[in-house]
């Protein structure tokens, strides 16, 4: 068994094949593309995510976490620091035309979602 210590990329766009080439170094911070690269990634994530939500009813300790990764994503908390939060999370994920941000709880998108299938 050998590590990979070389790759080649070949990128395709709009359907065709473009020559292929091998990067020289890494993405690293300040570098252009790394801010295009986290949105995909970000997108890519979301999408498996509501993938599995549609399939079937996720349980409620995996519910939480992402509801917890939400909270503490909003709140910038980590482990280490805790911080006093001025509105509640019921009242952060109520629809922006009731006064909240609209930021959707786990438990009723894998519910909404699983009902979409009929």
């Amino acid at each position: 068994m050998s590590c990979v210590t070389t790759t080649s990329t070949i990128i395709l766009l709009n359907g065709f094949k473009l020559k292929s080439f091998c990067p020289s170094c890494g993405i690293r911070r300040g570098d252009k593309l790394s801010p295009f690269l986290l949105v995909l990634l970000q997108s890519t994530m979301a999408s498996i995510l509501i993938y599995f939500m549609q399939i079937g009813l996720l349980s409620a300790s995996i519910l939480n976490l992402l509801d917890k990764l939400n909270r503490d994503f909003f709140w910038k908390s980590q482990e280490r620091s805790r911080k006093i939060h001025l509105v509640n999370w019921e009242g952060i994920s109520r629809p922006k035309a009731l006064g909240g941000l609209s930021i959707p709880i786990a438990k009723h998108t894998n519910e909404a979602l699983i009902m979409k299938l009929g």
